[in-house]
């Protein structure tokens, strides 16, 4: 085959990072794809400058990875080659991962192959902000339900400095007072799914008026392990430099004290019959 197989997640890279890959398995004449049920997914630690990226590169690599295999799967292929450097940080999750499917999985080093040239890379002139944290999931929990529970406790946890009200589809992040919204999110019903909970950044004072494709979204990994809370290219209200020392660093530390919530919930729950109780969320 003379094309990467890349699901739409993979814009994290950037497009113009992708046509390199493009080229790269294009080079790859000694290890070609014949046939039409083998795929192939080239991982590589380097992001596009698109502003702000907020999380480890693993995480950014494994969303990458998750819905490159729900893809493969949904098309009914049954080999993956995997092109990574056995030397990458992200190599045993990602590993892990493709291992938990029932695809015959082959393994490429990447070291053994030409070089990306990063000089190629372009960046971004429009400032936005991809963040990603990798969760436990605690036992039995649909992603529907994590993320009604995220909702519930940012309530608590800022004694309702932030409250969220919710109208049918609509979520309003409100400061002080149901007035004042900050932050307009509504369900995206066409994008959510049973492993997926997507919500449209539409509005609000910390938002820019063009979104365009910003979204919060909740999500369950393949081999349900863990649940990623992604942040795609948001674009701020607040000037950027302003942005980067305040609103920043908050969601940063409001969603890992939301991943120290969900570790609490896991391992009080574990072990408990929680699973198959009947009551559980």
């Amino acid at each position: 085959m003379k094309k990467l197989f890349i699901s739409e997640t993979a814009d994290l890279l950037g497009q113009e990072f992708i046509m390199q890959l493009l080229q790269l398995t294009d080079s790859i004449q000694s290890y070609e794809l014949a046939s039409s049920d083998k795929v192939s997914f080239v991982v590589h630690n380097q992001l596009v400058d698109i502003g702000l990226n907020q999380g480890n590169n693993v995480d950014f690599i494994l969303l990458a990875a998750d819905d490159f295999l729900k893809e493969v799967l949904r098309a009914k292929k049954s080999e993956v080659v995997l092109v990574i450097s056995k030397q990458n940080t992200s190599f045993d999750i990602i590993n892990e991962l493709f291992e938990s499917s029932d695809l015959n999985i082959s393994i490429i080093d990447l070291e053994l192959l030409p070089p990306l040239n990063p000089s190629s890379l372009m960046t971004s002139k429009t400032k936005k902000v991809r963040s990603i944290q990798r969760m436990i999931r605690p036992p039995a929990s649909s992603v529907k339900c994590l993320s009604e529970e995220y909702f519930s406790w940012l309530t608590k946890f800022s004694s309702e400095i932030v409250q969220i009200k919710k109208e049918n589809d609509l979520y309003f992040f409100c400061l002080f007072h149901p007035s004042l919204k900050i932050l307009v999110l509504k369900r995206n019903v066409s994008l959510s799914s049973d492993d997926a909970e997507v919500l449209n950044i539409v509005g609000g004072l910390l938002a820019a008026r063009d979104q365009r494709e910003a979204r919060f979204e909740f999500r369950e990994i393949s081999n349900r392990q863990y649940l990623l809370t992604i942040l795609y290219d948001f674009r701020p209200a607040l000037p950027w430099s302003f942005y980067l020392i305040s609103q920043a660093i908050i969601h940063y530390i409001v969603m890992y004290l939301f991943s120290e919530h969900l570790k609490w919930i896991f391992i009080s729950k574990k072990g408990t019959g929680y699973e198959n109780s009947s009551n559980r969320c």
